[in-house]
């Protein structure tokens, strides 16, 4: 017989810790993070990829709940999953990320349809 010790799930979600500087849209860049609304079993939470989700994020800004800048990315997976010294002054959002989450300009226009 197999016995697993540690994290088992079945769920489309993952929890994650975000550490970083909350900004508002004007001021956002590629590469900043933001959490949108929920999707299936979590928050939309993704990077800025590329322009055109910059674009699409800054012309649909109501669509989304928050912005980081300066951001850090904890998971369970993460090998740095502390905070530390670094991380003091900024804003630290812990929240569950649907893995179904937009990770491309397509899957970002799919979620929030503006029709």
């Amino acid at each position: 017989m197999k016995i697993r010790n540690g994290f088992v799930s079945n769920s489309s979600s993952s929890s994650f810790v975000i550490i970083g500087k909350q900004t508002d849209s004007s001021s956002l860049k590629i590469g900043d993070f933001v959490i949108g609304r929920q999707l299936c079993d979590g928050l939309d939470g993704f990077t800025i990829a590329d322009r055109e989700m910059l674009n699409f994020v800054k012309d649909y800004s109501d669509f989304f709940s928050y912005f980081y800048t300066d951001v850090r990315v904890i998971s369970e997976y993460s090998e740095d999953n502390k905070v530390n010294r670094d991380d003091v002054g900024n804003v630290v959002y812990s929240f569950q990320r649907d893995n179904w989450s937009s990770d491309s300009i397509e899957k970002l226009k799919e979620s929030y349809d503006r029709d």
